[in-house]
């Protein structure tokens, strides 16, 4: 059996479980944006589980407390690498369910009010889903320009492709 099928066994029960309460995938989305940037510190072996708990308590006026409780219960556990596995699978069963499309669009600066509606607006038109989560990306490694990743298809028009696409044809 692969590594993936064994993770997917581990982390199909917690997420399934977080369906029953309903929690917005926005709010998990947040909470997944937080847990990313300090993913560092969450997976450090050499941080105390004690630790680890006293900062996911800081975040508790902020996000959901049953997601609280299953990141901490995942840390008692030691097994802080599933939390996010965890949280995205069940991003994807709620929007599976809902019929909302997850769009992941990296861009190198954050990404403005109006330029969020107007890629959200046409990619309505394009996928005739019922509602578009935009997941924002900062990444100054593409050099400027975007990357629009859907589940199924990806839209390079980052100025890094264009590059590699040039150093190709020359080479």
């Amino acid at each position: 059996m692969s590594n993936q099928a064994i993770i997917s066994k581990i982390i199909d029960p917690y997420a399934e479980a977080l369906i029953s309460f309903r929690i917005k995938p926005t709010s998990v989305l947040s909470l997944l944006d937080t847990l990313y940037t300090h993913q560092a510190y969450f997976l450090n072996p050499r941080v105390p589980t004690s630790s680890k708990k006293n900062a996911l308590q800081l975040l508790k006026g902020f996000a959901n407390p049953f997601l609280l409780r299953l990141c901490l219960l995942l840390i008692d556990r030691e097994k802080p690498e599933l939390i996010c596995p965890v949280l995205e699978k069940y991003v994807k069963l709620c929007n599976a369910i809902d019929k909302i499309k997850t769009v992941t669009v990296t861009t190198t600066i954050p990404l403005e009010k109006a330029q969020k509606d107007l890629i959200i607006t046409r990619l309505n038109k394009l996928t005739k889903a019922k509602k578009i989560l935009l997941k924002k990306v900062v990444d100054s490694r593409i050099l400027g320009g975007m990357v629009i990743e859907t589940s199924t298809n990806v839209v390079d028009i980052s100025i890094r492709n264009r590059v590699k696409m040039i150093v190709d044809f020359l080479y």
